[in-house]
């Protein structure tokens, strides 16, 4: 197996990018520890981090599933619950991000954006995690099928 296929490997990039992106959201938020920051701003940053929590679980996902592979569970099975979890992750993401984001923002904050912002990276990460979502059924299907068939032989 070459090291590039390594499930170990794999999960322990996966980690890595894991805690990259935590350490950056809390370099980021460092300022709403500070006196000078207003409350609505504070409240304004912690609704933002709201579909940012959907996105972290989806990469939380990919390391779960390499972790899998690398105890030597079947591969059929972790790639086929992989790709709904990440799906329904990036999917939650989207639509937290188009909708929720803006409904929290106006009820929490009082700023009024609309009931939608229309961000196209987001709508595209929502689309892409409705096809995953859809490509997962068939992957969990065909997992079925070739462990019917392996019984049978």
């Amino acid at each position: 197996m070459s090291k590039l296929n390594d499930p170990v490997l794999a999960h322990r990039a996966t980690l890595t990018v894991l805690a990259l992106v935590v350490f950056a959201i809390a370099l980021n938020a460092t300022g709403l520890f500070s006196p000078k920051v207003p409350t609505s701003a504070k409240v304004a940053h912690l609704i933002g981090l709201v579909p940012t929590a959907f996105f972290v679980a989806a990469i939380w996902m990919v390391s779960l599933a390499a972790k899998a592979i690398a105890r030597g569970h079947a591969k059929e099975a972790v790639l086929a619950r992989l790709t709904g979890r990440l799906g329904v992750c990036l999917f939650l993401g989207g639509l937290a991000f188009v909708f929720l984001q803006p409904l929290l923002l106006n009820v929490f904050v009082g700023r009024w954006s609309g009931y939608a912002v229309f961000d196209i990276p987001a709508i595209t990460l929502g689309c892409l995690g409705v096809l995953l979502t859809l490509v997962a059924h068939i992957l969990r299907h065909a997992a079925d099928v070739r462990r019917e068939l392996d019984e049978i032989l």
